[in-house]
């Protein structure tokens, strides 16, 4: 009975340590905005809740989601489409965006912790009321390098390290300025299901 329990419990882990990504799964899942918080992070696919920093004297409160699905081409090789939707509210300001983008990520290795490396770009509308009402639009540029630890066959932890550039025609950005760069670090997860047996 001991040696019965003990095969079982090894086969547990097993499964556990040696899960991948399979070509033809689908994956859904989402990012979250980590540290980067200011007005510029709006213009990134995060999921992020919390107060944002406009000014020294500002802080609005944010709600910002970013659901993405996914299919595995390769076994390494994953095209993304992210729905972004941005809320952001406070004493005269109030924020509104949403935005479709797409990306793709390549596993470098396929282990238990799996490195990867991302780009993607985005396509936002901005409907902005600060006084006045505005609207605008931005493009965004993002490229990146990251890992997956896979807890269990069908669900991984995700962070990523990236560079951000958006092209927009907001006053509402600091500074006035029509192009942000950022670095940024988002965390998330990842769900698998589907694909071939």
């Amino acid at each position: 009975m001991k040696n019965f329990f003990f095969i079982l419990l090894f086969s547990f882990f097993s499964i556990q340590l040696f899960a991948q990504p399979k070509e033809g799964q689908w994956v859904i899942g989402t990012m979250f905005n980590s540290f980067n918080n200011n007005i510029n992070s709006f213009f990134e696919s995060s999921t992020n809740f919390g107060y944002t920093q406009i000014d020294n004297d500002s802080k609005l409160f944010a709600i910002n989601l970013a659901p993405n699905i996914s299919k595995m081409i390769t076994d390494k090789w994953m095209l993304s489409g992210d729905l972004i939707i941005s809320n952001l509210s406070g004493k005269d300001i109030k924020y509104t965006g949403v935005g479709l983008g797409g990306s793709t990520r390549y596993y470098l290795k396929l282990k238990k912790f799996s490195p990867y490396l991302t780009f993607g770009t985005g396509y936002q509308i901005h409907s902005i009321k600060f006084f006045d009402s505005r609207n605008s639009k931005s493009f965004v540029i993002k490229a990146g390098i990251g890992g997956s630890y896979f807890i269990n066959e069908n669900a991984s932890i995700d962070a990523v390290l990236h560079y951000v550039r958006v092209n927009n025609n907001s006053s509402f950005i600091r500074d006035n300025s029509n192009n942000v760069s950022n670095i940024g670090f988002n965390f998330g997860f990842s769900i698998f299901f589907g694909g071939k047996k």
